[in-house]
C-alpha cells in the first residue's frame, strides 16, 4: 500500500512539474520582453509557441513589437530627412 502511495505522489509531482513548467517558461519570456519595453528597449520577439492563451498573447506582444519597430525606423529616417 506504502509503494503505491509513494508512486501516485511521485507521479503527481512529475506532472504538477511539468505542466507548471510550461505555464512558467512563456510567462518568464512574456514578462522579460515586457520588462526591456518598459525600460525603453525593443526587445526581441517572444519565443513562445502555443496554442493556448499564453500563445495569443506572445504573439500580440511580438505583432506590437513588430509594429514599434517599424514605427522607430520610419521615425528615425524621418529625422535624417529633415536634417539634410
Amino acid at each position: 500500500l506504502w509503494v503505491a502511495v509513494i508512486a501516485v505522489g511521485l507521479v503527481t509531482l512529475v506532472v504538477t512539474y511539468l505542466v507548471v513548467g510550461r505555464i512558467i517558461g512563456p510567462l518568464n519570456a512574456l514578462t522579460r520582453a515586457a520588462r526591456q519595453l518598459a525600460e525603453g528597449q525593443l526587445p526581441d520577439e517572444v519565443p513562445v509557441r502555443s496554442q493556448n492563451e499564453l500563445g495569443t498573447l506572445a504573439d500580440a506582444f511580438n505583432s506590437m513589437i513588430r509594429q514599434l519597430s517599424v514605427r522607430i525606423r520610419d521615425l528615425e529616417e524621418q529625422r535624417r530627412q529633415a536634417e539634410q
